[in-house]
């Protein structure tokens, strides 16, 4: 799915318990008006006992290609995450 590259941004920990998500693609769908087909990236936590089973989803594989949505949910879980812990 995702090469190497995928590795030069981190992705924290689930906020929640702390157990590292999984990055893949999100399902394909398609414009209602237009028929244009978008996909988004997906980060979420596949830790079963989670208490909150976090996912976020973002970008668009075929406007913007599949690094710039990738590196948008990367971006978006990772600020999730921080946002967190500036209310301590």
């Amino acid at each position: 799915m995702f090469s190497d590259k995928s590795i030069e941004r981190i992705v924290l920990d689930c906020p929640f318990c702390g157990k590292k998500p999984q990055v893949a693609l999100g399902k394909k769908n398609y414009c209602q008006l237009h028929g244009d087909p978008y996909q988004g990236v997906r980060v979420f936590c596949v830790e079963n006992y989670c208490p909150a089973k976090p996912a976020i989803q973002a970008g668009d594989v075929y406007n913007g290609g599949e690094w710039k949505a990738m590196d948008e949910a990367i971006v978006l879980w990772n600020r999730r995450g921080t946002l967190k812990d500036d209310r301590k």
